[in-house]
C-alpha cells in the first residue's frame, strides 16, 4: 500500500512539474493573444466621443481667437502661447535625450535589461554545467537552450527599433515552446529516474555483499536494509 501511494505521489509530482513549467513557457507569450485597449468597444466609442468634442471645442475656441484679434488680449495670448511652445520644445528634447532605447529613462532600460541579462547567465551557466557534469541530461540542455532563446527575444525586444513580431510569430513560438518545454522536463525525469535507479541497484549490490560478510547476529540488520533499499 505505502509503495502505491508512493508511486502516486512521484507520478502526480511529474504531471504536476509538467504543467507549471509548460505553464510558464505559454505565459511568457500569452499576453500577445489578450486584446489592447485600442481593441476594446467601449473605450473605442468614448475614445471617439471626446475626440469629437475636442474637434468641436478647437473650433470654438478659433472662433473666440478670431473675434478678439488685434485687442490686447489677443497679444497677450500670443506672447504666453509663443513662451509655452517654446518650453515645450525644451522639455519634449530633454524628454528624448533621457530615453534609452524606448525606455522612458536609464532606471527603465537597465531594470528590464538587468533583470534579463541575469536569466541569461543563469541559462548559460546550467547550460555549460550540463555539458560538463551531465552530458546525457538531453532535457536540461532543452530547457535551458530555450530559456537562452526568451532571453534572445527579450533582448530583441529591449533594443529593437523597428516593429514588433505580428500574431502569426507569436502563435507559432507560443506552441514550440511548449512542445519544447513537454519535451524537455519528460527527458529530464527519465535522465533522474535511470541515474537513481543505476544508484539504487549499486546499493542494492553493495549490500548484498554486505550480507555474505556480515557476522550472523548483523545478518538480519543488513537484510532489513536491503529490504529498505528495495522499497525505496
Amino acid at each position: 500500500m505505502m509503495v502505491t501511494l508512493g508511486l502516486i505521489t512521484k507520478k502526480t509530482r511529474e504531471v504536476l512539474t509538467i504543467f507549471i513549467v509548460v505553464l510558464c513557457a505559454i505565459l511568457f507569450y500569452s499576453h500577445q493573444f489578450v486584446p489592447g485597449l485600442k481593441d476594446d468597444l467601449e473605450y473605442s466609442v468614448a475614445k471617439k466621443k471626446f475626440e469629437d468634442l475636442k474637434k468641436e471645442n478647437t473650433n470654438a475656441l478659433t472662433e473666440i481667437k478670431n473675434s478678439v484679434k488685434g485687442t490686447p488680449v489677443y497679444d497677450k495670448y500670443l506672447a504666453i502661447n509663443k513662451k509655452k511652445n517654446k518650453a515645450y520644445k525644451e522639455c519634449l528634447k530633454i524628454y528624448k535625450s533621457k530615453r534609452v532605447y524606448g525606455f522612458i529613462s536609464l532606471r527603465h532600460f537597465l531594470e528590464r535589461f538587468g533583470f534579463v541579462l541575469c536569466i541569461f547567465i543563469y541559462a548559460l551557466y546550467n547550460l555549460i554545467k550540463s555539458y560538463l557534469r551531465e552530458r546525457g541530461n538531453i532535457g536540461s540542455k532543452i530547457f535551458h537552450t530555450y530559456i537562452l532563446s526568451i532571453c534572445f527575444f527579450s533582448f530583441f525586444w529591449i533594443f529593437q527599433r523597428f516593429q514588433d513580431f505580428n500574431d502569426v510569430v507569436y502563435y507559432f513560438m507560443t506552441i514550440t515552446s511548449a512542445c519544447l518545454v513537454t519535451y524537455a522536463v519528460l527527458l529530464t525525469t527519465k535522465y533522474y529516474k535511470e541515474r537513481i535507479n543505476k544508484t539504487r541497484q549499486q546499493m542494492y549490490e553493495i549490500s548484498k555483499i554486505a550480507l555474505r560478510n556480515a557476522k550472523p547476529e548483523k545478518q538480519d540488520e543488513v537484510y532489513n536494509r536491503i529490504k529498505e533499499i528495495a522499497n525505496d
